[in-house]
């Protein structure tokens, strides 16, 4: 039998050559031969199969990576939450061994996966909602064991998908969509099995596709757009066939794509950029045909790209930050980018190629260094990285790549040290992290699901609370008590802010301070300080608050976090009552994932620079229309394009 390394190199080796239908995330076939694992057994199965899984992931601020040996290695931020599961809350700029004898990873925001030799799942970090699926809430900042007899796993959206050894597939974490798809909208704290026959599952924002072994293809979740694929807009909490031939999927956050046995690509869902490629801009709820002979496909979030037999690369749908590589004007019309290209990860707003020569090419938003060129430019075009790439991982703003020799390679921002080099500052490009790490093939059992809409962007912590405070000033969302000595704004994020002053800062975060000032409002409140009048007023007539009692506002009083988030999801369209109960709002902004699980009802000391962080993440959440928020205030005018850009807050939900 072939050691380690050298299974994984011949299967880097034939992917290259033979241009294997692969993207280094979400479209790859992720589960491998399910009834060929149940035969072998599980052991047997995980020594054949360790060249294919994932055996590097990428979360929000943190990376994981399997060595030569086995040996899984964690470094990034660990939080409160102890997403590293090293037995502490300390970041670590520098890898840190965790355990040994695992051959598959995942992450997702602050959680982190592992599949050992035996089959067994383990997991560690945020469990808010019950996450991990070990029936508690607890946090756990060592490995804990979930299961045994797991063949592959994917995470994200805030749920977990396992197929096991006898291809059942099991699900659990959030719910609000029925994406587990057990016919419940109910969060589960521990697995339950959702399907037989299963060899593949993808996850989107807030809808779940899987394939069983007969090639026919199922959905369920979300479907506002069309993006389920069986005709309907409506949800489905339980598994509804779309189609057959089925060979491999890729989900976004609100259209999906398909490639068939017979390489015809197929798509339906969200259509308003002409990220579905059928020369129209009408959203499709059922699959439609978009162009033949494709090996691979990707999907960001609104855009889409596709590698053809031939290794040509083709791209379409929404151009504003380049992430397409073309700037061909009708972006419903799939056009070519360029040659020779064995893979493709398409992520919110830029776009990451591997070519047959082994070269990485990277093109799109750039601005914290992310395409790993040596500048922090936007480009329109393909520029190359570096030479000899196996695979690249992307985190919120960082990059990981795999050489072939096995060494890993890191360029992004840094906070707390995700890009792992032990530097200090953000690296413009790719700093050697360690050596030996096992390639990953081209089937990963294991990984993060790209393209799902809302990613956490800051964590909390105090640097966390000032960037987020300063980003959201340049965007003109955000404003100070006063100004400090050297004549910057005092964001007095230490202070505890009252309900007056945070619903004045809501108003700020939707641009509506214009509206707010000229319009004429009349509220039953006779206890409004003057100068928060105007924003309270705009905030009753919008829906957006109440009152503490039929005349009473309460606006001296301090707000609470579950006040403000409260505030916020009216904002995104959710209403309480029927999508969230007031005094437990932070459960579905965990599921948006503008918040992580730091806030509940024991919350204490919720602070002005809390309100910036959640503000903040809340640009990129998906709201009842479907959108991110952000998108809203730049078709109003209240941000440009240009503006978030700048400010960094589409790379939020870069994932």
């Amino acid at each position: 039998m072939l050691n380690r390394k050298a299974a994984s190199v011949l299967l880097v080796l034939a992917l290259v050559a033979a241009l294997v239908s692969f993207s280094a995330t979400a479209l790859a076939v992720q589960g491998g031969n399910v009834d060929e694992v149940a035969e072998a057994g599980v052991a047997e199965a995980a020594e054949a199969a360790k060249g294919s899984y994932a055996t590097v992931a990428v979360g929000d601020s943190h990376t994981l990576a399997i060595k030569d040996d086995g040996s899984l290695w964690a470094w990034g931020i660990n939080g409160e939450c102890g997403a590293l599961g090293d037995g502490t809350t300390i970041s670590r700029q520098s890898p840190v061994k965790i355990m040994d004898g695992v051959t598959a990873v995942a992450a997702d925001y602050f959680r982190s996966l592992a599949i050992k030799t035996d089959g067994s799942l383990w997991v560690w970090g945020q469990n808010y909602q019950g996450l991990l699926g070990d029936g508690t809430y607890r946090d756990k900042q060592t490995p804990v064991k979930i299961m045994d007899g797991v063949a592959s796993v994917v995470t994200g959206s805030f749920i977990t998908m396992a197929i096991k050894t006898d291809g059942s597939l099991w699900a659990w974490g959030a719910n609000g969509f029925g994406n587990l798809g057990n016919g419940t909208y109910v969060h589960s704290t521990v697995p339950v099995k959702i399907m037989d026959d299963v060899t593949d599952v993808f996850i989107g924002s807030s809808h779940t596709m899987a394939l069983k072994t007969d090639k026919s293809l199922w959905a369920w979740g979300s479907n506002s757009s069309g993006q389920l694929g069986n005709g309907k807009t409506n949800s489905s909490a339980s598994p509804v066939k779309i189609m057959d031939d089925v060979e491999t999927v890729s989900t976004g956050s609100l259209h999906t794509m398909a490639i068939k046995t017979d390489g015809s690509l197929w798509a339906w869902g969200s259509n308003a950029y002409g990220q579905l490629g059928d020369r129209t801009a009408t959203d499709r709820h059922t699959p439609v045909m978009i162009m033949e002979g494709v090996t691979a496909a990707s999907v960001g979030n609104s855009h889409s790209m596709a590698i053809k037999s031939d290794g040509s690369l083709w791209a379409w749908g929404l151009n504003d930050f380049g992430q397409r590589g073309t700037q061909s004007a009708d972006r419903s019309l799939p056009v070519k980018v360029m040659d020779g290209v064995a893979s493709v990860t398409a992520f919110s707003v830029n776009t990451m190629a591997i070519k047959n020569d082994g070269s990485l090419w990277a093109w799109g938003w750039n601005r914290y260094g992310q395409l790993g060129d040596g500048t922090e430019e936007q480009r329109n075009a393909p520029v190359k990285v570096m030479d000899d790439v196996a695979n690249v991982f992307r985190g919120n703003r960082h990059s990981v790549a795999i050489k072939t020799d096995g060494s890993m390679w890191s360029w992004g921002y840094h906070y707390d040290g995700q890009p792992g080099s032990g530097f200090s500052t953000s690296r413009l490009t790719p700093e050697k992290i360690m050596d030996d790490v096992l390639i990953p093939g081209s089937s990963p059992s294991a990984s993060a699901s790209p393209g799902t809409g809302a990613l956490p962007g800051l964590p909390p912590g105090e640097a966390g609370k000032t960037e987020a405070a300063d980003l959201l000033y340049e965007l003109g969302l955000f404003r100070g008590v006063g100004e400090n000595a050297d004549g910057s704004p005092d964001f007095a994020l230490d202070r505890v802010p009252t309900r007056n002053e945070a619903v004045t800062m809501l108003v700020r975060l939707l641009g509506q301070e214009d509206a707010a000032q000229n319009g004429e409002w009349t509220t039953p409140f006779n206890d409004v300080a003057g100068w928060a009048e105007p924003y309270v007023g705009y905030a009753y007539a919008n829906e957006l608050t109440t009152g503490a009692g039929s005349t009473v506002f309460g606006g001296a009083d301090a707000v609470t976090a579950s006040q403000y988030i409260t505030f916020v999801l009216r904002a995104l369209g959710y209403s309480s009552g029927s999508d969230f109960e007031w005094d437990k709002a932070w459960e579905l902004s965990d599921a948006l994932g503008f918040t992580h699980g730091e806030y509940n009802a024991s919350t204490q000391g919720f602070t002005r620079g809390d309100v910036a962080v959640i503000s903040l993440n809340a640009l990129s959440a998906i709201g009842k229309n479907d959108r991110p928020l952000y998108m809203d205030l730049i078709d109003s005018d209240a941000i440009t394009s240009e503006a978030a850009k700048n400010a960094g807050i589409i790379g939020i939900s870069d994932g």
